[in-house]
């Protein structure tokens, strides 16, 4: 409900949005009881598929970024990454809480099992480096249906302003990481996007002369940031067990005979002069 209040608010005079999600962040995590032998460990993570999944998945880094970024809160959002990057230009690093309670618990430790700490401490494991889903992938999640979930559809304002400001911690719809399912496989934005149509088109959520505003226009508008932003129009969506393999311009091409929108034939000769050109 926070982050839902958040995300509709019309006019924030006092700036206060983003240091009330941190306030919720902060006070979630005092509450939140750490799993044993895992510093990294946060109350966000939780929120996203269950525990064997996300076991079998890249670590879900920023985790409470990702959360709002689900919620639509462009602003914050925004905001949090331009930090993130100006850290990265300037090497700084801000101990997060975890640190912080790691180094007071080092710093209670007695001089005896500070000498004894090689000998009883476990061998570390190796670090997963893996890319895991970009916040790109999480803000056009819901694209044609909020599929009776909490989070709202995919805004393409917000999607557009992160496909304007790509960087590492948000890169740009082409970049490759590894997805939840199947577990291990390969994917991209663009690719979860097209994903997201086909098995939007295959369960029945678009709507047939959809005139609403929130209907094939917004979703339409996505698609073209992304065709704008340099989508790879190319793409092939291999066969799963539902549908056999189709391309992009494929997919388009389905869409726009089976729901006559003119949104989507304008995004089909789109993918269609840049192929050309």
């Amino acid at each position: 409900m926070c982050m839902t209040h958040a995300r509709n608010v019309q006019k924030d005079p006092g700036d206060l949005q983003r240091p009330l999600l941190h306030e919720l962040d902060r006070t979630i995590a005092w509450y939140w009881i750490r799993r044993a032998g895992d510093p990294s460990d946060h109350w966000a993570k939780h929120m996203f598929y269950s525990y064997e999944e996300r076991q079998k998945a890249p670590p879900i880094r920023e985790p409470y970024l990702r959360l709002v970024t689900k919620f639509g809160i462009a602003s914050y959002v925004e905001e949090e990454v331009k930090d993130l990057v100006l850290k990265d230009s300037q090497g700084l690093f801000e101990p997060t809480e975890e640190d912080e309670d790691d180094r007071q618990k080092l710093s209670e430790k007695g001089d005896d099992e500070e000498d004894n700490k090689d000998e009883e401490e476990e061998e570390e494991e190796e670090e997963d480096t893996r890319k895991g889903t970009p916040l790109l992938s999480y803000a056009s999640e819901y694209l044609c249906s909020r599929q009776k979930s909490i989070y709202p559809l995919s805004s393409p304002t917000f999607v557009s302003s992160l496909l304007r400001s790509p960087n590492r911690h948000n890169p740009g719809p082409n970049d490759v990481y590894i997805d939840f399912f199947p577990p291990g496989a390969k994917n991209t934005a663009w690719l979860a996007l097209l994903k997201s149509l086909r098995r939007a088109h295959r369960r029945g959520w678009i709507a047939h002369l959809d005139l609403d505003p929130q209907g094939t226009a917004r979703w339409a508008e996505i698609v073209k940031a992304f065709l704008q932003a340099g989508a790879d129009v190319d793409a092939v969506i291999p066969a799963d067990r539902w549908d056999a393999e189709i391309s992009a311009l494929g997919v388009l091409e389905m869409l726009e005979r089976v729901y006559c929108a003119p949104e989507v034939s304008e995004l089909r000769k789109l993918m269609i002069n840049i192929k050309t050109n």
